[in-house]
């Protein structure tokens, strides 16, 4: 496998945005995501497929989600970032996520674990889905409580939601 930045998958996630203002038809992919808690609020990380291999949400989290929340939170905290990266990497469950499927020729399925904390408009441009989407609750994409706690503890967050 090649070995990619931490900040790849969200680098050409920016670009695909600012491309997408200049062309109409944005082909669709499946892949996953995670919300990411910022100090201002949520933003929408997505990993398409067909942009990068597939992965599953524990690798995703560990190779690009906790390297990016790492450094952010530890330049607003005042820490080192290699030792919050440390103390993030096993808390996988504790943000919301969810995933893109394709069923058939003309349906898409997004299953999330109903925290509802990113726009849904925000993760169909960024998998360039059409209206024609199903949302569906899946417990495997649930935040875990014990998750969330811990990392709202290292971050220092005010900001709740959900959990299993």
């Amino acid at each position: 496998m090649t070995l990619l930045h931490p900040l790849a998958p969200i680098s050409r996630q920016r670009s695909r945005q600012l491309v997408e203002r200049l062309v109409e038809n944005v082909v669709s992919s499946e892949g996953i995501y995670y919300c990411l808690l910022q100090s201002e609020g949520w933003e929408l990380y997505g990993y398409r497929f067909d942009d990068y291999p597939q992965i599953d949400h524990i690798s995703f989290c560990e190779r690009f989600v906790v390297p990016t929340l790492a450094h952010r939170w530890a330049r607003r905290l005042n820490v080192d970032a290699v030792a919050l990266e440390r103390s993030m990497r096993p808390l996988p469950y504790a943000l919301p996520r969810g995933r893109v499927v394709h069923k058939s020729p003309s349906q898409w399925v997004v299953y999330h674990g109903g925290e509802n904390v990113c726009p849904v408009r925000i993760v169909q441009r960024i998998f360039g889905l059409a209206a024609r989407v199903r949302w569906e609750t899946d417990e495997h994409e649930r935040c875990q409580q014990a998750d969330k706690e811990q990392f709202r503890c290292l971050v220092c967050a005010r900001l709740d939601w959900p959990a299993a």
